[in-house]
């Protein structure tokens, strides 16, 4: 049944993140992923608050379903690797420091309002 949950949030993640990936798309490969940090940012914070005030199949289906989902290291990692082809490093670095800084500051920040609701 686990497995279960787990599936079903994260289908349910993958979905949003595509739709977010959707709505702030380019067509510029150079172009900062507005979406993709959008969906880590969002998926980090959601995480924290839920790590404080769900256990067990809550867990499952939300964090390691839905979050996992939502998140993944490596779509980021070949967004910032494709900014870095075009040769704008800057870009890639500040999109590389905004999912890296801006997720740990989103999940903190999740794990603190997490504490005031659990």
């Amino acid at each position: 049944m686990s497995v279960l949950w787990v599936f079903l949030g994260g289908a349910a993640g993958g979905v949003l993140r595509y739709l977010l990936a959707l709505r702030f798309a380019s067509r510029d490969p150079a172009r900062l992923a507005p979406g993709l940090i959008a969906a880590n940012l969002l998926g980090s914070l959601a995480l924290g608050v839920i790590a404080r005030v769900t256990v067990d199949t809550g867990y499952l289906l939300w964090g390691t379903g839905l979050c996992g989902g939502l998140t993944t290291f490596s779509t980021f990692a070949v967004e910032v690797l494709g900014v870095l082809r075009t040769g704008r490093r800057l870009a890639a670095l500040l999109q590389a420091g905004a999912m890296i800084v801006g997720g740990v500051g989103a999940a903190a920040l999740g794990l603190w309002l997490g504490g005031l609701f659990g």
